[in-house]
């Protein structure tokens, strides 16, 4: 909910809403290959150090 409201009132465009609300399961990707890279990807993608840094 407070995502929605940021990219509304930060005038954000609403394609990257969109992209970024998917962005965190492109870390499943890994699954289809095996499950040793799938759970590498997926932890990784999900890792609070990573989003901080992002931030």
């Amino acid at each position: 909910m407070f995502g929605h409201f940021a990219f509304y009132f930060l005038d954000f465009s609403w394609w990257w809403f969109i992209g970024l609300f998917f962005a965190p399961d492109t870390g499943a990707i890994g699954y289809v290959f095996n499950v040793k890279i799938g759970s590498f990807l997926y932890n990784l993608c999900h890792h609070q150090g990573l989003a901080i840094l992002f931030w």
